[in-house]
């Protein structure tokens, strides 16, 4: 079903059933029932609550160990974000956010992941069934219940004949698919391949009956947790029924939050919660006051915890443009290159003071390199120093003609390059060159096509507090405009494959440069990976340059290049433009042609 159409559709549902469920109630009988309700009980529900998500992630973890042996504490963040976006998004989308957001911090491609997900509501509806079954026993349940229950039977029994027979007979999957195949294209048909590829290898759980074990269990402990909560609340509200009518909401209520709705299941989870406690007597106003503190202590916490979480630059609730590639063994292979041939820039501007001291701490770095001067039009010494350094082997210097920019110097820097890896250097003291051959591990191993240097993941000194806030909340603006989980967007040490450096076009000609590169990076779904550095920072009186100013200015590129068109971002590789070009320079040399 097209997004939209469900996600209009789940509206239409909501509105419908908010009517259906408040009519010819009395609202201030309701907000009586809410309004009296015990702290304690409902403090405890809602500790019950969030306790179930450990065990939710647990059970994740156990559906994943076949594509990757993640921990609880990995996954349940991403687990706190996927329920948020359901709170928040339509259609579901907390399902896919999680998916994606795990796919780029852990590599394992998105269709295994996502077929864990469509396990967990199998294995979920599967433990609802087995909860109505055992009440059947007990409790003679009412006709329409016993419809709701067929109902679900038919669902998730096809859903898991679906899976076990992929499980038992995947050659006449690949059959089905090989079939498909020679009626698409090729670079259609060899995805289709993949996926269902990863589909098999997000259903191999199910090849382990230790692991079925453990999944049923932890299904039962959540679903048990989930009863209790309901309970609690109960309690809280004074409402007295017997425990198994807990139990028979929690699975009427479930099973009714299927259906398309708005974000956080607003209306359906209300009728469904009066409707199953009409059955044991309930009046609508008390219902419908349970029903209501009910939801909202549900979805409260969970999402301002999933948002947190969020905000903090691990995990967002938007996707990139594009699918970013796995780090596969295959494709670790395809781009493993050792040794490495690495392109240092130094864009320099007044920097008389620490220009030989950098450039001598990058030349003792032990490994294949060339050095890129780019001096932006300095003006205290720094240029006869620069012209000395000509005559150093493996060394390219540019002058500009006047002052223009770090992102121009940059610019032209990468224009000059020819090494398999570029990272730029600053020419002050903040950044370490010893600290390459880290950088390079992820390049040299073919799992990332761009490492960035994170000064939170180390330890920085002599930042202050202004600089830590501006850096950390650009860092999560990025975050959430793309979908990425980095931890320090505004970083020097940005080493990019040389293919990619030389084909991305850069605009920006001052310290806009770093959000502009990070947002082309991936809006064209390259591979990104963060490693600690160290960080000794520099005051202003010690020749510090950026301002705030340039934050602003930084927040205004991240929403620019977010929403520009994607070809744009392109142009560069496709139509080969000459970027040494739009900075003049004076190195008595042309620039180079494409």
């Amino acid at each position: 079903m097209n997004a939209v159409v469900k996600t209009v559709l789940g509206l239409g549902i909501s509105a419908l059933c908010l009517w259906l469920v408040a009519r010819n109630v009395e609202l201030a009988a309701v907000w009586k029932v809410m309004r009296t309700a015990s702290p304690g009980w409902l403090a405890a529900a809602v500790a019950i609550y969030l306790a179930s998500f450990a065990f939710r992630a647990r059970r994740w973890a156990l559906l994943l160990a076949p594509s990757a042996p993640l921990k609880v504490r990995t996954v349940l963040p991403f687990v706190l974000v996927g329920y948020a976006g359901n709170n928040l998004l339509p259609a579901r989308m907390g399902e896919l956010v999680r998916t994606v957001a795990l796919s780029r911090r852990t590599g394992v491609r998105k269709t295994a992941i996502l077929t864990t997900v469509v396990m967990e509501r199998l294995f979920d509806g599967l433990t609802l069934l087995m909860l109505l079954g055992a009440l059947a026993l007990i409790y003679p349940l009412v006709p329409w219940m016993r419809g709701v229950g067929l109902l679900a039977s038919l669902i998730f029994g096809s859903a898991l004949a679906f899976f076990v027979a992929n499980l038992v007979w995947p050659r006449a999957g690949a059959a089905a698919i090989a079939a498909l195949e020679r009626a698409l294209p090729p670079g259609l048909a060899a995805r289709l391949a993949r996926m269902y590829a990863s589909f098999l290898e997000g259903i191999a759980t199910l090849r382990r009956p230790g692991r079925v074990v453990g999944v049923v269990t932890l299904s039962l402990i959540t679903w048990g947790a989930e009863a209790a909560y309901y309970y609690a609340t109960m309690r809280a509200i004074g409402l007295e029924v017997p425990l198994h009518a807990a139990v028979m909401t929690l699975i009427v209520v479930a099973l009714a939050t299927i259906a398309p709705s708005a974000p956080g299941f607003i209306g359906t989870f209300q009728l469904s919660c009066v409707t199953a406690l009409a059955a044991f007597g309930v009046g609508r106003e008390l219902a419908l006051g349970y029903a209501v503190l009910l939801h909202a202590a549900q979805i409260l916490p969970v999402t301002a915890i999933g948002l947190a979480v969020a905000a903090f630059g691990r995990i967002s609730l938007f996707g990139t443009d594009e699918e970013p590639t796995p780090a596969s063994p295959l494709v670790a292979q395809r781009y493993r290159r050792l040794p490495m041939r690495l392109s240092v820039i130094i864009p320099v501007f007044n920097e008389v003071r620490t220009i030989e001291q950098i450039l001598a701490k990058v030349r003792a770095v032990p490994i294949d390199k060339e050095i890129v001067l780019v001096d932006d039009g300095s003006s205290d010494g720094t240029r006869p120093i620069l012209e000395q350094q000509r005559q150093e082997p493996g060394t390219v210097v540019i002058f500009h003609a006047h002052n223009q920019g770090k992102g121009a110097a940059i610019r032209t820097g990468i224009a000059h390059t020819t090494g398999d890896c570029v990272v730029v250097q600053d020419a002050d003291l903040e950044y370490d060159p010893g600290e390459y051959v880290k950088l390079l591990e992820p390049l040299t191993a073919g799992t990332a096509d761009v490492v960035y240097g994170s000064r939170f993941l180390g330890n920085p000194e002599k930042m202050s507090f202004l600089h830590w806030f501006g850096n950390k909340l650009l860092t999560v603006i990025t975050n959430v405009l793309y979908g990425a989980t980095l931890t320090d967007m505004e970083t020097c040490y940005k080493v990019i494959r040389g293919d990619i450096a030389r084909s991305i076009r850069i605009e920006s000609d001052r310290f806009d440069f770093e959000p502009e590169i990070t947002a082309k990076l991936l809006r064209l779904g390259h591979r990104i990976t963060e490693v600690p550095i160290s960080y000794h920072g520099r005051q202003f009186h010690e020749g510090k340059k950026i301002t705030w100013k340039d934050g602003f200015a930084a927040i205004r590129a991240l929403f620019r290049y977010r929403f520009s068109d994607l070809a744009r971002v392109r142009i560069a590789a496709e139509a080969k433009i000459p970027q040494a070009q739009a900075a003049p320079i004076e190195d008595g040399s042309p620039a180079p042609t494409p």
